[in-house]
């Protein structure tokens, strides 16, 4: 929304409860020169989401796989990293350690899971974020926090 429209809009609003025009015309000056600086945009209530799992998700269970990992364990790797993508929905390059500390907590309220599990998946995400700052992907390591 422009500033004209958010004007006329105040404006309106107020002749049906100011009806002196001397009034109206102090007031709407004093908006005028208060809103003066500042930059008026449109409200939006859209939602952001980011539904995509990292190619790099693919890569980090390839290389697994050489390591010879169990067919299971690359799968729960797999499904764990698709549920963290999905859940913080924010670009690999984006996400913080904070994220994903949040991300462990609120799945251990949610699921009411015990300690060793929320252990299994800070390891299975520590391993990935590890991998990726080994590459070269991130320049500090802040998985080594994790």
């Amino acid at each position: 929304m422009s500033y004209e429209s958010f004007r006329l809009k105040v404006a309106d609003k107020l002749t049906n409860v100011v009806s002196d025009n001397y009034l109206l015309n102090v007031i709407l000056t004093a908006i005028d020169e208060s809103a003066e600086g500042y930059e008026f945009t449109t409200k939006t209530t859209a939602l952001i989401t980011y539904e995509g799992v990292p190619d790099s998700v693919k890569m980090y269970i390839a290389s697994k796989a050489i390591e010879n990992l169990a067919k299971g364990t690359l799968r729960n790797y797999y499904l764990n990293l698709v549920h963290f993508f999905r859940a913080v929905r924010v670009p690999l390059d984006q996400i913080t350690a904070n994220d994903v500390r949040l991300y462990l907590h609120n799945y251990k309220i949610t699921r009411s899971v015990q300690e060793s599990t929320i252990e299994g998946l800070r390891r299975c995400l520590h391993g990935f974020f590890d991998h990726l700052s080994k590459y070269g992907f991130f320049l500090t390591s802040w998985a080594m926090v994790l």
